[in-house]
């Protein structure tokens, strides 16, 4: 599908350097070049290892020649491509982090990347990749540090917040010279942390959810430089399924409505969402379970998505769209499917910002804000993802929750959003039941 074939571009390209505040200007991408090395899946995965739930990448990048990459060497680091592998030098500037990055803004993703453990290190130094980057100054940075400790820790372009502490784990293999796969999984306000497949810590945080940058970054501990090398970098795109691989938060589902027999029908093959559009710019209905199975009744103009038939009390227009990279397709031939236009997008909700020391709801997806706590309400427009305003309640049930919107539209000043799509600041906010 075409998403696919975006990220399997999108990996060997040019990439741009930044040093925490520096600026550096973003070089033009190239095409990637013919011929992508077929990955091979091991059977010797761990049980829960994303690499063997997820199957082959939709992009990797071997580092098997440097036409595609940036090379840079200035004060704080070196990067270089030599014999297969990403070279990325810290030179001592002591307890900064310098980054490279690659150009695509990837929003929900498992990557991957095989790093080479330095030969000679600080216990304390630092490397990794850095990823859902709104630019070149911030980001999250998930790396290793050369005793065998994990951690996250997010940038903003001023301070650094901890998210997970430094810690150790046996699965990570210690010492010069040794290889260890370090794995991230982003969803939503979701971050799964994970090395040679083992999930080493979860963290929650809704400071970045938009599509960013990735890449990799150093930082030295002290005024002695070191080497980190990596021998691949692997990228799956979750872009419209609802949960990363070894989640413990799975979605709430709902079942697509029976087919007509002999109807053409899609299968989904992982929690996938049913939209109202075809594009995650669009709100969710539900979200499909895994071997769900719906009617189609039409298809996007470029073929990436299917309509699929669904209930009126759900939706008048009785139909929804599903991503096709996430289901398979049967008895194609036997009813022409259509080709439909796309609906209008959805206008914005009008929302006050948020008040400090006052909790906070921040879309995860674009969501519906409606005038009370049920899809039947109707609806005042759509928070888009990283959209924020005042939370100010919930339901009975905690599964909507009420935020502030303008006057404008609610003379209470009040709507609703659907609480899986939402991320509340801080997470141990008490919500008091307000009836809609």
């Amino acid at each position: 599908m075409k998403t696919k074939l975006l990220i399997l571009g999108m990996i060997l390209v040019l990439l741009l350097a930044a040093c925490q505040a520096d600026d550096t200007a973003t070089p033009e991408p190239t095409a990637p070049p013919e011929g992508q090395p077929t990955p091979t899946v091991s059977p010797d995965f761990p049980e829960g290892d994303p690499r063997q739930i997820l199957g082959a990448p939709d992009g990797l990048d071997t580092f098997d020649n440097a036409s595609h990459w940036t090379l840079f060497n200035n004060e704080c680091f070196q990067s270089d491509i030599s014999g297969g592998q990403m070279v990325m030098t810290a030179k001592g500037m002591q307890g900064i982090s310098c980054w490279t990055f690659s150009w695509p803004l990837l929003h929900n993703f498992y990557i991957e990347t095989e790093v080479v453990m330095p030969d000679a290190c600080q216990p304390d130094d630092r490397f990794g990749v850095i990823f859902r980057a709104p630019d070149n100054h911030r980001g999250y940075l998930y790396g290793l540090s050369c005793d065998g400790k994990y951690s996250l820790h997010l940038y903003d372009g001023t301070n650094t917040t901890v998210l997970v502490a430094s810690a150790i784990n046996p699965a990570i293999n210690v010492g010069a010279g040794q290889t260890n796969r370090l794995g991230v999984a982003a969803f939503g306000n979701e971050y799964l942390l994970y090395v040679n497949g083992v999930r080493l810590a979860t963290a929650f945080d809704s400071t970045y959810l938009n599509p960013g940058k990735i890449g990799y970054f150093v930082n030295a501990s002290t005024t002695e430089p070191f080497t980190s090398k990596y021998n691949e970098l692997a990228v799956w795109n979750l872009d419209d399924k609802y949960h990363p691989p070894d989640s413990e938060t799975p979605p709430p589902t709902t079942p697509m409505p029976p087919p007509t027999e002999g109807a053409p029908t899609v299968t989904t093959t992982t929690y996938v969402n049913i939209r109202s559009g075809p594009s995650t710019l669009y709100p969710v209905y539900f979200t499909a379970p895994p071997g769900g199975t719906g009617e189609v009744v039409g298809q996007s103009q470029d073929g990436q998505w299917w309509a699929v038939k669904l209930p009126a009390e759900i939706t008048p227009t009785e139909q929804g769209w599903v991503s096709g990279d996430y289901t398979v397709l049967s008895n194609p031939n036997n009813v022409p499917i259509p080709v439909l236009p796309a609906p209008p997008v959805p206008p914005p909700a009008p929302l006050p910002p948020p008040q400090p020391g006052t909790p906070i709801a921040t879309a995860t997806d674009a969501v519906n804000v409606r005038s009370g706590p049920g899809s039947q309400y109707d609806s005042y427009g759509v928070a888009t993802i990283g959209q924020s305003a005042p939370a100010i309640g919930q339901n009975q049930d905690g599964s909507w929750i009420a935020i502030a919107v303008s006057t404008t539209v609610a003379p209470d000043g009040v709507g609703w959003v659907v609480a899986y799509a939402v991320a509340i600041t801080p997470a141990d906010a008490q919500l008091p039941v307000l009836t809609p």
